[in-house]
């Protein structure tokens, strides 16, 4: 049986980083770094906590190269270099978004860490296929509609005996939220493309064995896919407003973008999520993690 885990958001960054002011509009991640870095410290938290919890199980060859898929503004490559072995040779960490891999150049370099731009869903470079013994992705795979074509592109990138360990969401009160709000007569319009937005396994029973399933018909062996659930509270429903902004992958009228957080807002209430007394919010999510070898 899984048990919930629980994690209070502060209402202050803990991240050292300061995100410059923007006006705001029709926003996504891949719009406003600087925001998304700022807001996102559900992902980083659940980072050092999925790495401290399972770190101790990988296994890395002496100089081993290491890939990461979902870097992003590169504050989460960042907290996994620290959880590698001192000796490894590389860590590659990629994104199909441009802006982002360049964000994370800039604010995120070391000498045994490159980024690059990679789409997990599309064709492969010659030069990546067969060279890394590790393939790590923290909460990023729930964005990938296309999850057989991206598992065997993560086959194809190990080296032989190589190790793939990722987490990624099923479902979450952020994703009901948002089916809520698209079937609304105002917002529907501007939200057709949800199911790009929501997990794969966002309204499966068992997606653990969904996921089991899949790796299987890849190819892959010693498969250990699980479930937990967890909660995080945040103590500002600013902080949570601004996660919001920096996730939301719907275009909005620049002149209404505003009104359509508000009633975002308002549908996390109608959820009874939010503490009106104490000025918290507190949602559930299920997180499965994947554990296995090429």
């Amino acid at each position: 049986m899984n048990y919930p885990i629980f994690f209070t958001i502060p209402s202050k960054s803990i991240f050292p980083y300061k995100s410059t002011s923007f006006k705001l509009f029709s926003v996504s991640m891949n719009d406003h770094l600087d925001f998304y870095h700022d807001c996102n410290d559900v992902t980083r938290i659940d980072a050092i906590e999925s790495l401290t919890e399972y770190g101790s199980k990988l296994k890395f060859k002496p100089k081993a190269k290491v890939i990461e898929v979902g870097c992003a503004d590169g504050s989460v490559s960042n907290i996994l270099f620290q959880h590698l072995p001192k000796d490894i040779e590389l860590l590659l960490s990629c994104d199909k978004n441009e802006k982002a891999v360049q964000f994370a150049k800039e604010h995120y370099k070391n000498n045994k860490t490159a980024y690059r731009v990679l789409d997990i869903e599309g064709d492969l470079p010659e030069d990546l296929k067969g060279k890394f013994d590790n393939f790590i992705s923290l909460m990023t795979f729930h964005w990938v509609p296309q999850q057989e074509k991206a598992f065997r592109n993560v086959y194809d990138l190990l080296a032989e005996d190589g190790e793939c360990f990722l987490t990624l969401k099923s479902y979450s009160h952020i994703y009901h939220m948002f089916v809520l709000q698209s079937k609304s007569r105002k917002w529907g319009p501007f939200m057709k493309n949800m199911k790009n937005f929501l997990s794969p396994y966002y309204d499966l029973s068992m997606p653990d064995q969904h996921i089991a399933k899949i790796l299987k018909n890849v190819g892959f062996k010693n498969i250990d896919v699980r479930s937990k659930q967890k909660m995080y509270t945040f103590k500002n429903l600013e902080k949570f407003r601004g996660l919001m902004i920096g996730v939301n992958p719907f275009k909005v009228p620049e002149n209404e973008f505003e009104n359509y957080i508000d009633d975002l807002m308002e549908t996390a209430r109608t959820l009874r999520i939010i503490d009106e007394e104490n000025g918290t919010l507190s949602f559930l999510f299920n997180m499965n993690i994947v554990h296995c070898t090429k």
